[in-house]
């Protein structure tokens, strides 16, 4: 880098000559200053990465992975209590509370957070999008550990639905199927319908098996003999609710008007309600679920269990879990 010489008591330095070292000095440094200069003048939304500020704290984000870490090191699958009602015995709907514990909610929408979709409808042997569902899904993956703790607990309370005799370990669970997330925002919903198919679905073995197995799994008939539907998310969500059309209480039920249930506190409401269409409709709370059986003795579907997700209102989410067990015919 080019310096200028301190002029002795002795002599003196020309001016010019002094002018001409600080026009030199400044030709080398404008070129590294004016990149600077021009990015300091862009509005934010065009500076570089490098000076832009960062999009979010990457302390919270830490602190964030590191909990969610902590909390899959550390997950372990005890019994968990939960409480269940019966609320209509043809077709067979039961109300269950707490079925599924805060830990597992979280771990639950970790796994799913990244792969929300819009979700679809299986009509003529393919899947597509249409205006009677606009939530997002994402399916889960069946082998993690948060996973097979909620299966495991639908399957235990099924009973003698499934025969253990014939199925074990990883067979048995796959009985349960796919779970899948369901998230609805405001205004979206999924109109009445139904979980089980129009005729039986026919399984496909997995890729890499064994010729045995091929032939073991090859061609077997099932479809979605029962259905669980877990809220996990119910924050600042109204309305929302999963409605059963041709549901009724066992008894008749003494329930608030809608009066009363606007007015009451959000964490007071009834956890159910008669739909002024008929029917019942159940609104969406964390850690809780609806369960009921889609199949009658043959093997064919109830009409009876048709159900819908009313829109959502507000400014919040409702994300659910969705798990539909199999029963296979052969």
């Amino acid at each position: 880098m080019a310096t200028i010489s301190k002029p002795t008591s002795s002599s003196s330095m020309p001016l010019g000559i002094l002018i001409g070292a600080f026009l030199a000095i400044l030709a080398m440094s404008i070129p590294s200053i004016l990149p600077t200069i021009y990015e300091m003048a862009l509005p934010p939304s065009r500076q570089s990465s490098s000076t832009s500020p960062p999009t979010s704290d990457p302390i919270t984000t830490t602190a964030t992975t590191a909990a969610t870490d902590d909390l899959t090191a550390n997950f372990t699958c005890p019994h968990h209590p939960y409480t269940a009602q019966i609320i209509s015995l043809s077709p067979l709907v039961i109300y269950l509370q707490s079925f599924i514990s805060p830990a597992e909610i979280t771990g639950l929408l970790s796994l799913g957070e990244e792969n929300f979709k819009p979700s679809n409808v299986k009509r003529s042997g393919t899947n597509q999008v249409y205006n009677s569902r606009t939530s997002t899904s994402a399916l889960l993956p069946p082998g993690d550990q948060f996973v097979q703790c909620v299966l495991g607990r639908s399957r235990e309370f099924m009973g003698t639905m499934f025969s253990t005799a014939e199925n074990e370990g990883d067979e048995a669970m796959a009985e349960m199927g796919i779970a899948q997330l369901v998230r609805y925002v405001e205004g979206q919903k999924f109109d009445v319908h139904h979980d089980w198919f129009d005729g039986p679905q026919t399984t496909k073995p997995k890729a890499g098996s064994s010729g045995e197995e091929k032939k073991k799994k090859k061609g077997r008939k099932w479809n979605r003999n029962v259905s669980f539907f877990a809220t996990l998310e119910d924050e600042d969500v109204e309305e929302g609710e999963t409605w059963f059309p041709h549901v009724a209480p066992v008894e008749p039920q003494t329930v608030p008007t809608a009066a009363e249930r606007e007015g009451a506190d959000r964490d007071q409401r009834p956890l159910w309600r008669r739909h002024p269409d008929g029917g019942t409709a159940f609104r969406p709370v964390k850690g809780n679920a609806v369960f009921w059986v889609n199949l009658h003795q043959n093997g064919t579907g109830d009409d009876r269990t048709v159900h819908a997700g009313l829109p959502v209102k507000g400014a919040g989410r409702k994300t659910a879990m969705n798990i539909w067990p199999r029963k296979y015919f052969n």
